[in-house]
């Protein structure tokens, strides 16, 4: 028996106007969701990506100065929650 693979939406959700303006020019103008419920109960103004996306930006994120947190929403169902395994672990 295959389990199907569960499909992962990946959201971008800019702390600041640079950091908007820096993903605005790389991602078009239908993939920012404005006014979405996330799991917190919070509404929240969103960029959709892919996963190939938020690597780059995690690279680039000190070298450009860029302030963002990354969400995900599992399934087609899922709910909208912030990731925190991406925070590094402090020493």
């Amino acid at each position: 028996m295959v389990i199907p693979k569960k499909t992962i939406s990946w959201f971008i959700f800019t702390n600041d106007s640079y950091t908007n303006e820096v993903i605005s020019e790389e991602l078009p103008p239908e993939d920012t969701l404005d006014g979405i419920k996330c799991f917190d109960g919070r509404r929240r103004k969103l960029w959709k990506c892919d996963g190939s996306f938020v690597t780059k930006l995690r690279r680039n994120k000190t070298i450009q100065g860029l302030h963002f947190d990354i969400y995900k929403k599992e399934g087609e169902h899922g709910s909208i929650k912030k990731c925190e395994f991406f925070k590094k672990k402090k020493k």
